[in-house]
């Protein structure tokens, strides 16, 4: 998983809310994922944003071939949702938070955003 709930900085959603992005990634010839785009947009657009470059950042595919076995340029779609993981409780550190427990569960999905020029 690229992107999980442990990039996500606390004040930027309540406790109970959820933001969900549907997005359309294009994938190059090298696996690389060379753009993000969100068609319909969530609530919380900075969301959007820092997910799509945090997919962009981490995210590897093995590259798409065609019929003759070339290496193709790709898209895929991606749904994330953002949600403040129960455990977490104010405190300090770069997100200004601390868990309570010291194994963290399983990381939740998270979200993919827009590319730079829909940002604009």
């Amino acid at each position: 998983m690229w992107v999980t709930t442990d990039d996500l900085s606390l004040g930027l959603l309540a406790r109970k809310e959820i933001a969900v992005s549907r997005m359309v990634l294009t994938i190059s010839a090298k696996g690389r994922i060379t753009g993000c785009m969100v068609p319909t947009p969530s609530q919380h657009l900075e969301l959007d944003r820092h997910a799509c470059a945090l997919t962009m950042k981490r995210g590897r595919y093995k590259p798409a071939r065609d019929g003759a076995g070339n290496r193709v340029e790709s898209t895929d779609s991606r749904t994330v949702r953002w949600q403040v993981r129960k455990d977490w409780q104010p405190g300090f550190g770069q997100d200004k938070c601390r868990r309570s427990s010291p194994t963290p569960p399983a990381p939740q999905a998270a979200i993919l955003c827009p590319s730079p020029a829909m940002a604009a």
